[in-house]
């Protein structure tokens, strides 16, 4: 009804009401869109068309004023348009993206305040639009996006981290996504991080207890810490590594109190072991393996509580530890490693059997883990081992 009135108004005076019935146009789409039946869709898709329509008719008269609403337009369009499931439906929600995308991208150089979230929010959309093609070069191109738009949501997160943590977790879940496509096992790796990390935002979002003061910023020295490392050049890291230690000392504090938080505990301590080793410092090696011993202690009280969420990431942190031990170049820490090894090897071959399409490829990294860790114990038994790996 409020469509019909303000097309009748905006018949008699555009300049004044067509504005109003472009807002009027986007809600009555988005009522629409919420609904399961097919015509439904098909109407919110209409008037979606007609809204950003008469959105690029009024930005060539006032592109400061209008360019903005359309550019919220255009994502909203790319969504109602993925609901068709031609191809030219897609290419059509992936060239509106990419509009919005290059539109938001201008706007947040003059305004970053103003025009970052909805930035980083085209830019996740276009990933997940990219990733659902089914062409090599544009899932590339996904993973690109999904990056930026953690980056992004990540730094969002510095600044206001009660309110932007969801966007961060499922921009952390579309990177996640991104990445599993990709063959090589350091994708794989980085996929399972990924989830791992949106899983615990998800989890202090769902308890109102740990959204205290303290854990935001404890949350919020994480994330810098990460998108400091993100940036590459070795004054950050090293802003970086003080940023995770300074998360630590409050997330050692903040264990005391609910176990919701050995997670978050966990995986800064996890983080901290992977910077202090990539620093490439051999006074450092000794901390990053504490780090790294620390991590797979916290995991087996957290497996103990939930192993089947747990579980895989244990086996992870022990093939983890196991690298840091076979640094040392010790007879006593190559033993220690192998039994971390075979321990991981054990968890992912159960995993394996139990869900084959998700856990199938971590368990064959396992093995030739396990098998490099055999192959360097000097003895003839383990060598035989190491072959059947």
């Amino acid at each position: 009804e409020a469509v019909d009135i303000r097309r009748m108004l905006a018949n008699e005076q555009p300049a004044v009401y067509l504005p109003s019935l472009s807002k009027s146009l986007q809600n009555l789409a988005i009522c629409l869109s919420e609904q399961e039946d097919p015509t439904s869709h098909n109407e919110a898709l209409s008037r979606a068309k007609e809204a950003v329509s008469i959105l690029r008719q009024l930005t060539e008269d006032q592109p400061v004023v209008y360019l903005p609403h359309l550019a919220v337009s255009l994502i909203n369009l790319a969504r109602y348009t993925s609901y068709q499931e031609d191809a030219s439906s897609h290419n059509g929600a992936l060239a509106c993206l990419r509009e919005a995308v290059c539109i938001l991208g201008k706007l947040a150089v003059q305004q970053p305040a103003a025009y970052l979230p909805n930035l980083a929010l085209s830019m996740n959309s276009l990933a997940n639009c990219l990733l659902q093609q089914g062409d090599a070069a544009l899932h590339t191109e996904a993973l690109a996006w999904a990056r930026e738009a953690v980056c992004i949501r990540r730094k969002l997160v510095i600044e206001q981290p009660a309110n932007r943590l969801l966007d961060l977790a499922r921009s952390l879940k579309t990177l996640a996504e991104c990445l599993s496509v990709k063959e090589s096992a350091e994708s794989h790796c980085e996929a399972f991080e990924c989830g791992k990390e949106a899983e615990a935002l998800c989890a202090t979002l769902s308890d109102e207890r740990l959204m205290t003061p303290l854990s935001c910023q404890a949350i919020s020295l994480n994330t810098l810490a990460r998108y400091l490392l993100e940036q590459g050049d070795g004054s950050s890291y090293s802003d970086a590594l003080s940023r995770t230690r300074e998360a630590l000392g409050i997330y050692c504090t903040l264990t005391k109190e609910p176990p919701a938080y050995l997670s978050f505990f966990a995986l800064s301590i996890k983080h901290l072991g992977k910077r202090l080793l990539e620093q490439g410092k051999a006074t450092l090696c000794d901390e990053a393996l504490l780090c790294a011993k620390d991590a797979v202690a916290l995991y087996r009280i957290l497996v103990r509580e939930q192993p089947a969420v747990h579980q895989p990431h244990l086996a992870l942190l022990l093939n983890n530890l196991a690298s840091h031990l076979l640094l040392q170049r010790d007879e006593i820490s190559r033993g220690l490693a192998l039994d971390c090894t075979r321990e991981a090897v054990g968890v992912y071959r159960i995993l394996a059997q139990q869900q084959p399409d998700e856990h199938h490829y971590s368990f064959a990294m396992s093995l030739n883990n396990l098998a490099k860790c055999l192959s360097e114990q000097g003895d003839v038994t383990p060598d035989g081992e190491a072959v059947a790996c």
